[in-house]
């Protein structure tokens, strides 16, 4: 993956594992800033119930919760924008 772009995301560390997936560190091409960047497992992207538990999840969306441990989701890209170098 390290190397690897994820839509306008360049990959350049993987950062932990979880239940949910995979964490990597990224930079956004289009802001010129390092950001993270979650991948679920496909069986998780492709069940509709697990899907929606994590788009729900405090962390996810805009909330009135503020925490550095804590992120919002920026953006949902699915797999096909995944290419290799």
């Amino acid at each position: 993956m390290i190397g690897n772009k994820l839509g306008h995301y360049q990959i350049t560390a993987h950062l932990g594992s979880g239940g949910m997936g995979e964490v990597y560190q990224a930079i956004d091409a289009k802001l010129g800033r390092s950001v993270a960047i979650k991948i679920l497992p496909d069986a998780f992207a492709r069940d509709a119930d697990r899907l929606a538990r994590f788009e729900r999840s405090p962390s996810m969306k805009r909330s009135r919760l503020r925490s550095r441990l804590l992120m919002r989701l920026k953006q949902l890209i699915k797999k096909e924008s995944f290419t290799g170098t």
